[in-house]
């Protein structure tokens, strides 16, 4: 995902090429009644372009990176914290045994 999120200028680049062809489509008045199904579905793909590489000062793909480094945080957190729980368990058996109960 790392080195998705560092192809953001080429998909800037694809970006502008889908919004130049969008305005060559929309330029040809006469046939813009015929041409009215393929200008929605460029401005859908810009739409969809955009989402991917704006919104907020985060991209959808650093979004998802964050949020998978936040899970894999949690996860070797909850690892350690089972391992901590072990060596206590094992302590008390320990305890338990050496008293005679």
């Amino acid at each position: 995902m790392a080195d998705a999120a560092l192809d953001i200028p080429k998909f800037q680049g694809e970006l502008d090429k889908a919004k130049a062809a969008l305005a060559l489509v929309q330029a040809d008045a006469a046939n813009l009644a015929k041409n009215k199904a393929t200008i929605d579905k460029w401005k859908e793909a810009i739409k969809a372009w955009e989402k991917a590489i704006a919104g907020s000062g985060a991209t959808t793909y650093q979004r998802a990176l964050t949020r998978q480094q936040t899970y894999r945080g949690q996860a070797l957190a909850q690892y350690t914290n089972a391992q901590r729980d072990v060596k206590d368990g094992l302590a008390m058996t320990q305890l338990i045994c050496s008293k005679g109960y």
